[in-house]
């Protein structure tokens, strides 16, 4: 469903169990309320494949990019950008920004 195809975010785990790319894609790819002991963790992401593509959707999934970031204090939510020029092959190219990182990546919709 996701797939990073460019990332400038350090490898290093920095005292870590995962690195930041990791820590990033575990929290957008879990469902929001299915962590025991964390409800506020993850993303609303595995529900918007069940939604109908339309700006709403854009907006949701921004949301959910910036969301991801919340549970990692090296992951600093700057901005992100949507491409969705590809939907019609169905993915949506994205960029987000942390500081002076960058992840980028492709999700299948």
């Amino acid at each position: 469903m996701i797939e990073i195809t460019h990332s400038t975010l350090s490898s290093k785990l920095d005292g870590y169990a995962v690195t930041a790319e990791d820590s990033f894609v575990d929290a957008l790819t879990t469902l929001k309320g299915s962590v025991i002991g964390n409800p506020e963790y993850g993303t609303i992401l595995p529900k918007l494949k069940h939604k109908p593509f339309n700006n709403s959707w854009i907006i949701d999934f921004k949301r959910c990019l910036k969301d991801a970031c919340k549970h990692d204090p090296r992951l600093e939510f700057k901005s992100a950008v949507v491409d969705d020029s590809n939907v019609a092959e169905g993915s949506i190219s994205f960029i987000v920004s942390f500081g002076y990182y960058t992840l980028e990546g492709v999700v299948n919709v």
